[in-house]
Order: C-alpha cells, then structure tokens, then sequence
C-alpha cells in the first residue's frame, strides 16, 4: 500500500520533469504546501471529499493549465473550484455533474480526467494507496493498480523517452498516432529526435526547446499532410467539446523559480 507521502514523491517527480522538458512551467504549477486559496479545505468538504482525500490533496501538486497526463487524459487543476467539483465524478459523457450525487467515493482523488469515450481515468484512493485506472461510469471496472509502482513505471517511460509530452500532448511510443503513420513519421518519433537534438538528458536546452516546439509541431504536421492533421485536430476537438469542464488556458510566463530549488517529498 502506497502512502500519501510516496505518492506526492511519485507524482512531484513526475511534474519535475515536465517542467525540465518544458512542457510546464513553474508557474503554472501548484507546489505544497498549498495555501488556503490553492487549495479550500471547506469546497474540498463541500465537494464530498473525506478527510483522508483532503490529507492526500494537501500533499500532492496539480497543474493549473489544460495538458495531458497520458494520451486524452486531462490533468484536473484543485485550485478551481468547478473542476474540483467536476473531478467527483469524471465522466467525459456530460451525463451527471451533480455535485450532490457524485460517482466517486469520497476517499478517491482524480488526477486525470479522460477527454473523451475512448480515454480513460485517472483516480488515487486516499484510503487503499492505489491508483485506479478505466472509464470512472463503471466503477466495477476500474483497475487497481500500486499508486507508487504505476507513477515509478510512467516516470521511467518518461525519462527513456517511451512516453514524451509535447506541446499540450503526450505520446506513446507503443500506440503511435493510430497507425495513420508509423515509425520515423510521426510525432512521437519526431519529438524524440528533437529532444536528443535539443540535448536530453545531460545539456537539455529547456528554454530553447520551449520557445521552438509550437514552430516544430507545425512543421511536423505540415510533413505529415492533411489526413494526419484532420484526424488529429477531429480528435482533439471531440476531447474539448466532450469534457467541457476541463478548462483550456495557455501557456504561462517563464518560470519564476527551477524546479532543483524544491525540495522533493
């Protein structure tokens, strides 16, 4: 069983190295301790939270920006209240969002809500340490999985580049682009080539990568032609459209601090 701590050690690890890969910045990162309006205790009971999810929330840091946890799944920001409510029950469907009749339990906490029907959520039991995974309408199929070992497996698929974020997607090095195009045509295999050329993992040029990689996704999608980019754009529009309530902010400033300043959990 993972415990609170491990799992804001896991996820901290995680958001430590999007913001080196520059897929977030400082900024729009939401660190703990978290002050009273990062985080409102009193909507967190109001939303149906136990106590021991609000434990688990107090020590686990969130994005404040729309972007991808895994493929289609959106990361869920606590600082905003609609979310926080809408994170009770993660249904990319629009079905239910009644506050008063969640689909969660109150001791789970998710992370990542999916964008659309073939998408899946993310969701911490405060109280088991796991983390379970599938479409949150059926909680009978949700998979546990160990929170600790399945965020250790994703930061490691990360830093190897088998998983890569991008923009404000991620891609999976098993499951590429749907098969439209394979191998060294596609932007998995294109963002890869790009953060080597850009110097990961010793002599990354965070900054640089970032001020480019809007201009490369561009030129990426232009060499991959229109069938790709209709097919891309068709999907990320279902997502938008069928999880209105996750919200879609742009890019932020650079960051104010570096993440080798936090101390990690």
């Amino acid at each position: 069983m993972s415990s609170h701590l491990q799992i804001a050690h896991a996820l901290t690890r995680i958001y430590n190295f999007f913001v080196k890969v520059g897929y977030i910045t400082e900024d729009q990162m939401r660190w703990p301790p978290h002050s009273t309006e990062d985080l409102d205790l009193e909507l967190c009971r109001d939303a149906g939270f136990s106590e021991e999810a609000i434990s688990l929330l107090s020590q686990i840091p969130w994005a404040t920006v729309s972007l991808q946890f895994q493929p289609d799944c959106m990361l869920v920001d606590y600082s905003k209240a609609e979310l926080m409510k809408a994170s009770r029950h993660p249904d990319s469907t629009g079905s239910d969002h009644s506050a008063t009749n969640p689909l969660l339990q109150d001791t789970m906490v998710t992370i990542a809500i999916p964008m659309n029907q073939g998408a899946r959520s993310y969701i911490l039991d405060a109280r088991t340490g796991n983390l379970l995974i599938g479409w949150a309408v059926e909680m009978n199929d949700l998979e546990p999985n160990d929170a600790v070992e399945f965020l250790d497996d994703m930061y490691n698929k990360l830093t190897s580049l088998n998983l890569i974020p991008v923009g404000d997607e991620i891609f999976d090095g098993e499951d590429v682009d749907a098969g439209l195009q394979e191998g060294e045509n596609s932007i998995y295999a294109k963002a890869k080539t790009a953060l080597l050329e850009y110097g990961w993992p010793d002599t990354f040029r965070t900054e640089d990568f970032r001020r480019d990689i809007w201009d490369l996704r561009e030129e990426w999608d232009n060499e991959l032609g229109e069938e790709y980019a209709e097919q891309m754009m068709t999907e990320h529009m279902a997502g938008r459209l069928g999880n209105t309530h996750i919200g879609a902010e742009g890019p932020a400033e650079d960051p104010a601090r570096s993440s080798e300043e936090r101390t990690e959990h």
